[in-house]
């Protein structure tokens, strides 16, 4: 049978082999065998580290990483346009119901809807906008709506059919008293309406 001395010279081999592998020695004695206490061989350890931080991304490895966020990057920028899309379209309802609201009240003190003339258009980026007389009526129109919307830009779906830089404004006409017709485009289905031209009339929206 192996003296205790030897077990423990064994197990000091095995322990210096294990350590040195990742840049360690063991020197280690106790009280009773005269091993002193354990110690790192910090100039190994150090050079093994120090080729660890040399070591970079390999070139597949940054590939991939640039794809990825390429991906993502174009995902987002989906997102964020569908989402400027929608907040237009709901910003042109907004504005036609808010006209709408402006001609019943009129027509409630007024009994008939504005009527409107040449002098009356004005001109928004090069297109023509044909709105109500201001000072007509008594009250007059501007009494309930003193600016006359401008539908927001660019003109969505503006490469199809659906909208173009004339029909984007809100158009305003009025065949007599008790009738009028308020055509407005929006660019993508929002609040139950689809894409196009639509047209808001005294009958409702």
């Amino acid at each position: 049978m192996d003296s205790p001395l030897v077990s423990i010279q064994h197990l000091k081999q095995v322990y210096n082999k294990l350590l040195t592998i990742y840049g360690m020695s063991l020197i280690r004695r106790n009280k009773s065998h005269g091993l002193i206490p354990l110690e790192i061989n910090m100039k190994n350890l150090s050079s093994k580290t120090k080729h660890r931080s040399l070591t970079g991304f390999t070139l597949i490895e940054l590939l991939i990483v640039i794809g990825i966020i390429g991906i993502l990057a174009a995902v987002v920028l989906v997102s964020l346009n569908s989402a400027r899309t929608k907040s237009r379209d709901a910003k042109r309802l907004a504005d036609v119901r808010q006209i709408m609201t402006a001609l019943e009240l009129y027509y409630n003190d007024n009994s008939g809807y504005p009527q409107t003339t040449v002098s009356d258009s004005t001109s928004v980026s090069g297109v023509t906008i044909v709105k109500p007389d201001p000072a007509f009526g008594t009250p007059t129109f501007d009494s309930y709506l003193l600016t006359w919307p401008i539908a927001p830009l660019p003109v969505d779906n503006s490469t199809g059919s659906a909208c173009t830089a004339d029909n984007n404004q809100y158009q305003y006409s009025s065949a007599g008293p008790d009738e009028f017709s308020l055509t407005f485009c929006i660019g993508a289905a929002t609040g139950g309406f689809g894409i196009g031209l639509h047209t808001a009339t005294s009958a409702g929206l």
